[in-house]
């Protein structure tokens, strides 16, 4: 599937979707969806879209609200590895925007932020 607009949120450990650190589900690349078991956060069960079909969105908007997400958005933006911060691997074809409030953006440099947004 390709989606025009895939908005996501982004979870202190920096998941999305049902995608989370530094578990399997996060490397499957052949299949549109993947079974999540055992999930670190309620609840337990739960079914994901993969990476592959996320990133074949035009464009992917991430939403992080908190200062509970300040981290995760750092690791993001500095690139992190998406197997351990899965939102730093979230990439739209066309354009990938982070919408974050004030808390969260407080250990952002300033000149990482557009302010036309």
């Amino acid at each position: 599937p390709s989606f025009d607009i895939c908005f996501l949120g982004v979870g202190p450990d920096g998941h999305i979707a049902s995608l989370f650190p530094d578990r399997p589900e996060i490397l499957i690349t052949d299949r549109v969806a993947v079974a999540v078991r055992d999930s670190p956060k309620p609840p337990p069960e739960r079914i994901s879209l993969t990476r592959p079909v996320i990133n074949g969105s035009r464009r992917v908007w991430l939403v992080l609200a908190g200062a509970d997400k300040a981290a995760a958005l750092g690791l993001a933006l500095a690139g992190a590895s998406y197997a351990s911060v899965p939102a730093a691997g979230a990439k739209g074809r066309k354009r990938t925007i982070f919408f974050v409030d004030e808390a969260a953006a407080s250990q952002v440099p300033p000149e990482l932020i557009d302010q036309e947004y």
